[in-house]
């Protein structure tokens, strides 16, 4: 659902790096409710900087304090933290305002809870409540924007930068002393200029891929690293069903698969005895060969002991 006063879809590029509307109205000094005196917005604005937001500089919208700040920090060498500045400035601003009125609103509904009566004031509630959504939405879009512009700054993307910092040094659309012909042809020179940015930075990436390109994605329905993927597991699993043994299998499982021949009690009672060193250890059992045969002999000859006949 779309509120009234929001921005509409489909907007044009260059309108993207313009602030939102702030319909609610600038809090100055004024007597409250209860007769106390409350002090205005402490982060001056001025009358041009009122209805639209901007990243702008304090000290053009009226705000000499901050604006020294920002001043102080350029002279420095610290050109981020002043960017960052107009940025929590106008927010702070901004906010001032939506939660002066939020307040207002809370303390006559509470009156009206109270003495069930309904001031005259609250047949605006409505339209009030649209005004704070909608300045809630430019204030959440603005953060958005510096966000933007600081993770382009810590990937390193000159290009990426470049088109996100246009949402800075606006401040001469904000105060709307150029006609609408002046307006317009900015706009379609500022979307020109990004959408050339957006095709150079594109044709870049595009080139930097090609030069590294990715490896391609495994085949579907294929383990990876398992050369002939299913198929070739469902005969190994065959195989081994039938009691063949996989190529290149230890010499272990040889003798195991023929231990039970070896196990039948003899003369000399030794054999159990090479039967139990077969299992653990197949090079260990003397006479066996790696193929359960002793001396070139059949599979049936039993292990020597030195005991028995030649």
């Amino acid at each position: 659902m779309r509120y009234i006063g929001m921005r509409p879809e489909g907007e044009s590029l260059a309108s993207l790096f313009k602030g939102g509307r702030l319909p609610l109205p600038f809090v100055v000094a004024y007597i409250d409710e209860e007769g106390r005196w409350r002090e205005g917005n402490p982060y001056l604005r001025s009358a041009p900087f009122q209805h639209q937001a901007c990243h702008y500089r304090p000290a053009r919208a009226g705000d000499p304090d901050n604006g020294e700040l920002v001043r102080d920090f350029e002279a420095l060498g610290y050109p981020i933290y002043s960017y960052e500045l107009r940025t929590v400035v106008s927010t702070l601003s901004y906010v001032y305002d939506l939660k002066e009125r939020l307040r207002r609103i809370a303390s006559r509904l509470a009156d009206a809870l109270a003495t069930g009566i309904l001031p005259a004031e609250l047949l605006d509630l409505p339209q009030d409540m649209v005004n704070c959504t909608v300045q809630g939405d430019t204030i959440y879009e603005h953060q958005g924007q510096r966000l933007a512009v600081l993770r382009k700054i810590a990937e390193g993307s000159d290009s990426d930068l470049a088109i996100m910092a246009r949402v800075y040094g606006r401040e001469s659309e904000v105060t709307g002393g150029r006609s609408r012909l002046e307006q317009g042809v900015d706009d379609l020179i500022a979307s020109r200029e990004v959408n050339a940015m957006i095709s150079i930075h594109a044709r870049a990436r595009a080139q930097v891929q090609l030069a590294n390109p990715r490896p391609p994605p495994p085949p579907p329905h294929l383990p990876t690293g398992q050369p002939g993927g299913q198929s070739s597991f469902r005969q190994r699993r065959s195989a081994r069903a039938q009691g063949a043994t996989r190529p290149g299998a230890p010499a272990q499982t040889q003798v195991i698969a023929r231990a039970p021949a070896a196990t039948a009690p003899t003369a000399g009672g030794n054999a159990p005895r090479a039967a139990r060193t077969a299992f653990t250890s197949p090079t260990a059992a003397p006479g066996f060969d790696g193929a359960g045969a002793k001396g070139g002999k059949g599979a049936g000859s039993r292990p020597s002991n030195g005991r028995g006949r030649g």
